[in-house]
């Protein structure tokens, strides 16, 4: 239990804890159900793996002033990464427009030029994935507001959904009146109704969800239990420790059942992803004991000699897998998050100077990495490439893959070794069927014979 805490240990957890001191039960089972750690295995996406490095790479990037995309730079840098993941927030400036607002349609429009630019790179095309919320019944998603009537303007009264959402005891629907969710209501999965329209439409829509074809996965947003995006929701309900239980229950069974229909689609749910912290000099061999972040849920780096006993046949039987934890998940190994730029910092562009430590950060991914890995961004705002002429304070620059390193265009096929090996003290090595690849954490130096 004490570890299980320990993984749960981003911000927003850390606010419920707070809200429901008393509720320790409560929260153990949310630990346990959502915790990336909670099991040593994890579904894994059934398209064919892919080794290419510009195509293992990754990123949730968006603009909220327009598409991502409207100048070159944007288009050709995006459409670099193997999978991307827009958030809601992308093109609002336009969506929200709209009476009533199109995000969804905006998302898809966006998925499709994504596809259509990645035609110009090598490899298997972009995979993206669009956004979903997982606590908040958003207003600006159709299939969303369909549902939600006029609930919020008059919670009071009786509905044909009203049991859709949470209420207050006394049974007056919860609507948020703060300004970042103004007039949003929260799911109440504990309802069959509900947890079968979200799964049936919000998931599987056949226009907007994963049923459309151009779309290969979803970001599930905020499952982390009642009150995840929302502090002080839970002195606000007044619910009993038993009602917050069931509630979560019910939104991991939701969960559970969205990334079943996911998986059945060949789809996958960004939040099966481990994701972790890349390596620094200082934890390139042992690791990091503590998250370099802890406003997001992403672990630290557990060094590369724990990363290289802890590996396995990836086409191993599955007892085998299950006795490791690196290789048999999908794993999300975060580069640097960029920088956030003002105008005096743009003299070096479009020849900026590339980022330190990509190459031993790169060596790291080849060495760990099982059939489905992917190196790049979580989320880090609403911002542009660091070379585009479009300069979006809103979040942080991102670097594409063909800035990291010149061997991000090499391919270096499957791995002929299962796992890598500490061939002396603090030097690790793995052989690929076109190459190979050492970091060496005692001179944080990386090589590759391709």
């Amino acid at each position: 239990c004490c570890l299980l805490l320990l993984f749960c240990y981003s911000w927003r957890i850390v606010l419920f804890v707070c809200n429901m001191a008393t509720e320790i039960f409560s929260l153990l089972t949310i630990c346990v159900m959502f915790s990336p750690f909670a099991s040593q295995t994890a579904p894994l996406p059934r398209w064919p793996a892919v080794y290419q490095l510009n195509r293992s790479t990754i990123i949730q990037p968006c603009n909220n002033s327009g598409w991502m995309g409207e100048f070159p730079q944007d288009s050709g840098h995006i459409a670099e990464f193997g999978i991307v993941s827009y958030d809601w927030s992308n093109n609002r400036a336009n969506w929200n427009s709209h009476n009533p607002p199109q995000c969804e349609q905006y998302l898809i429009t966006q998925a499709n030029m994504t596809k259509h630019d990645t035609k110009q790179f090598p490899g298997p095309p972009t995979k993206v994935f669009v956004y979903r919320g997982g606590e908040m019944a958003l207003n600006f998603m159709a299939d969303e507001l369909a549902v939600m009537d006029d609930i919020a303007l008059h919670p009071e009264q009786d509905s044909p959904h009203k049991g859709f959402f949470v209420a207050y005891n006394n049974g007056t629907t919860w609507v948020c009146k703060a300004g970042h969710c103004y007039n949003q209501l929260i799911w109440d999965f504990r309802n069959a109704s509900a947890q079968d329209y979200y799964i049936n439409t919000v998931v599987d829509s056949a226009n907007y969800g994963i049923s459309n074809p151009i779309v290969d996965g979803m970001f599930l947003d905020d499952i982390a239990g009642l009150g995840t995006e929302l502090p002080g929701l839970l002195e606000d309900l007044k619910w009993s420790a038993a009602e917050v239980h069931a509630w979560n229950l019910a939104a991991n069974e939701t969960v559970q059942r969205a990334r079943a229909l996911m998986l059945s689609k060949q789809k996958f749910n960004w939040q099966l992803m481990h994701e972790m912290e890349a390596p620094a000099v200082d934890s390139c061999l042992h690791g990091s004991a503590t998250p370099p972040n802890p406003a997001y849920a992403v672990a630290p780096f557990p060094g590369m000699r724990s990363i290289c006993k802890t590996q396995f046949n990836t086409r191993a039987a599955p007892k085998q897998r299950a006795q490791v934890n690196v290789s048999n998940i999908p794993w999300l190994l975060r580069v640097y998050p960029g920088v956030h730029l003002d105008e005096s910092q743009l003299s070096c562009l479009p020849n900026c100077t590339r980022l330190p430590n990509m190459e031993q950060i790169i060596a790291a991914f080849l060495l760990g990495r099982g059939d489905y890995a992917y190196l790049g961004y979580g989320w880090s705002g609403c911002a542009n490439a660091i070379d585009s002429p479009w300069h979006n304070q809103g979040g942080t620059h991102f670097w594409a893959p063909s800035r990291w390193s010149d061997i991000m265009s090499k391919d270096f096929g499957i791995p002929a070794d299962d796992i890598c090996t500490e061939t002396a003290p603090g030097i690790f090595e793995r052989k690929y069927a076109k190459g190979s690849v050492k970091l060496d954490c005692n001179k944080w130096e990386a090589s590759f014979d391709i």
